[in-house]
């Protein structure tokens, strides 16, 4: 159901590289003297490590829009922060410069150092909550790309926990996570919470989001929840996949004269373009007493060339017309 290439890139595409201002980040006061000593470890930047992130800041993302980003004199700069005085940053500092290695990962497609210094972050004690939560989720949204669906579960756990509020991309990235553990009712369970949030903020809920669950229902052999979210498809978005689903349901269910009505609408809409769903709603028609019905519709799949002109399809074509007293179209060479 899940084709992993894309949901990878689909998970990371949601990655949020933290921005970062750094006129929140001065030690100095408004009459540009230097703060006292206890700004060490207080929410700021020293002077030295404002300047070295400022210089690092402009080689990521150069003002100018015309100059390129210097992504390894970037690196080259954050390896020497690191290695020169990272044991003497406080945890601000600690955090802004981890925060610009994951920034400098992601950007470069590394995801497993990504997830290393993502880690790191975890350790520092006094890490601000906003943070944190932002760090718990991209830890989720990274072993999930790396199919290390266990970790993408601790992860967006940990989430949950930490936070007073839900969110969208975490439900959906433990529905995925269990999805692919084949533990299908709680991949349900999230992908319902998923959905209702997408609802409740009024957010567009995509026919891929209905599929995806509707796929849950089938695994689960809950064919009377798959028959009703089958039947909202439908009306929402009239696809042709959703009609076929609509028949095989009440096929599956027992009931045969749903199955036939809505296999018939699928014939009407002009739908029907296979030679099994030809045969099927023909032979289906001609056992409900209306076999010239049957006849005309396996004639229209042979004259477009969709039902195959062999013994088989021949007999019973004209075994209908024979039933239905066409005798005469039926011995017609």
């Amino acid at each position: 159901m899940l084709n992993l290439i894309n949901l990878k890139r689909a998970l990371v595409a949601l990655l949020v590289i933290a921005p970062l201002s750094f006129s929140a980040f001065a030690a100095e006061d408004e009459d540009g003297q230097r703060k006292p000593p206890e700004a060490r470890t207080s929410g700021t930047l020293g002077p030295q490590v404002m300047r070295a992130i400022s210089e690092i800041q402009e080689m990521m993302s150069p003002e100018d829009e015309e100059d390129e980003p210097d992504l390894a004199g970037a690196k080259v700069a954050l390896d020497e922060l690191y290695e020169r005085r990272y044991e003497r940053m406080n945890d601000f500092e600690k955090s802004t410069l981890l925060n610009f290695f994951t920034n400098y990962y992601l950007t470069t497609e590394n995801y497993v150092e990504a997830v290393k210094i993502f880690e790191e972050l975890l350790t520092i004690e006094t890490l601000r909550t906003d943070t944190r939560l932002r760090t718990l989720r991209s830890l989720g949204q990274l072993y999930a790309a790396e199919e290390n669906w266990q970790n993408s579960i601790r992860y967006y756990q940990e989430w949950r926990d930490l936070s007073d509020f839900e969110d969208s991309v975490v439900f959906r990235g433990l529905s995925y996570a269990h999805y692919q553990l084949e533990q299908y009712e709680p991949a349900r369970d999230f992908w319902l919470s998923y959905m209702d949030i997408k609802f409740s903020d009024r957010e567009l809920v995509e026919r891929d989001d209905y599929a995806y669950l509707n796929g849950l229902y089938f695994t689960l052999e809950d064919f009377d929840s798959a028959l009703e979210l089958t039947k909202t498809m439908i009306v929402k978005f009239d696809n042709k996949t959703d009609w076929q689903n609509l028949s095989a349901i009440y096929a599956t269910l027992d009931n045969d004269a749903r199955r036939v009505q809505s296999l018939n609408l699928y014939y009407l809409k002009g739908l029907m373009d296979d030679e099994t769903r030809f045969l099927n709603l023909g032979q289906s028609l001609a056992g409900i007493e209306v076999p010239f019905s049957g006849a005309k519709i396996i004639s229209e799949g042979l004259e477009a060339e969709v039902v195959e002109e062999n013994v088989d399809n021949m007999i019973t074509f004209t075994q209908m017309l024979l039933i239905a007293n066409e005798l005469e179209e039926a011995v017609t060479p």
